[in-house]
């Protein structure tokens, strides 16, 4: 977080946070940084437990949703 506060007092573009598997309070200061919440595969993991209960919670403009097809697919019903 002291990278991501420094670079964006520095007047720098917002970026993506590839692949976020942070907590609530992150979510919160990364966006207030003016900064974006990337989701790709591990969000529907079975082992993502924090994550899918956070993001319902974030506004939709600061998501964006991302894939490193094939190596992070969605996890389906019935697979690890």
């Amino acid at each position: 977080m002291a990278a991501l506060r420094e670079w964006a007092a520095g007047g720098h573009p917002g970026c993506v946070l590839h692949a976020f598997s942070g907590d609530q309070a992150m979510a919160d200061e990364v966006i207030s940084l003016g900064f974006f919440i990337g989701l790709a595969g591990p969000l529907t993991f079975q082992n993502a437990r924090r994550l899918p209960e956070i993001v319902p919670d974030l506004p939709l403009d600061a998501l964006v949703i991302e894939t490193d097809a094939p190596y992070w697919r969605p996890s389906l019903p019935g697979q690890a």
